[in-house]
C-alpha cells in the first residue's frame, strides 16, 4: 500500500523501495499472486515514469514468473502483452 501511495504522490523512488520490499516478503512467505503483483505494479510504474524498457521488462519478467507458479495463466498473457520491445525492429530489405 505505501508503495502505491508513493507511486502516486511521485515519490518513485520510495515506491521502488517499497514494491522489492513487498516483492522479498512475498517471496519469503510464498505469497505467489503477491509476489507477481509487487513485480507487476514496479515495472509499471518504473514505465509510467520514464524508467529504462530493460528495468521495466525485467520487473514484468518477475512478475511472469511468479504468476505462472501460482496458476495464474490469463494474467500470465496480460502482463506478457506488457513487455516492451527492447530495440527498434529494423525494416527488411527487399531481395
Amino acid at each position: 500500500m505505501e508503495a502505491e501511495l508513493a507511486a502516486w504522490t511521485g515519490n518513485v523512488d520510495y515506491a521502488m523501495e517499497q514494491y522489492a520490499e513487498a516483492e522479498t516478503m512475498s517471496c519469503q512467505e510464498r505469497y505467489l499472486d503477491l509476489q507477481g503483483l509487487a513485480c507487476e505494479r514496479a515495472g509499471l510504474t518504473w514505465r509510467q515514469f520514464g524508467g529504462d524498457k530493460s528495468t521495466v521488462n525485467a520487473h514484468l519478467k518477475r512478475a511472469v514468473v511468479a504468476y505462472t507458479k501460482w496458476g495464474a495463466l490469463a494474467v500470465v498473457e496480460r502482463v506478457q502483452a506488457l513487455l516492451l520491445p527492447l530495440t527498434e525492429e529494423m525494416p527488411q530489405q527487399a531481395t
